[in-house]
């Protein structure tokens, strides 16, 4: 298990509903739905945004994610769905609530071809949020 804090560069932003679904067919039989996420240009949304950060907490796992691992996901941004990506795991951790259970982080690298309806979605889900429900950033 590694240390997220340490690695952490990108502000964290929390949801209640977040607009993003991750599928990761290797790990889950399910969607899973992160915890928070932090991606480049997030408080200028014009800016550009090619890599995702997602935390996730899901229950049920086929098998335990390892730092380093590698897994094919998807995501559903919007409802817009965004297949044949790749992320990797960084980090991992034990639930403190539930020890059978794993909290572990997602970087998610879009590929060129996908960038420009990536972007779209997710510049939708910023409008969808502001200016009231924009999720406050975490320190740290």
């Amino acid at each position: 298990m590694t240390d997220a804090a340490g690695n952490q560069r990108l502000c964290r932003y929390e949801f209640d509903d977040p607009p993003i679904l991750v599928e990761i067919p290797d790990l889950s039989l399910v969607m899973l739905e992160p915890k928070n996420i932090s991606w480049g240009g997030f408080e200028v949304p014009e800016g550009k945004i090619d890599t995702l950060g997602a935390k996730v907490n899901p229950a049920g796992l086929l098998r335990h994610p390892e730092p380093g691992m590698r897994v094919d996901c998807g995501l559903e941004v919007m409802d817009q769905d965004f297949q044949g990506l790749m992320a990797e795991i960084p980090w991992v951790a034990a639930d403190k609530e539930n020890p059978s259970a794993w909290t572990f982080g997602l970087r998610i690298a879009v590929p060129e071809d996908q960038l420009a309806g990536f972007r779209s979605a997710m510049k939708r889900s910023f409008f969808k949020l502001r200016p009231e429900k924009l999720p406050q950033p975490r320190a740290g």
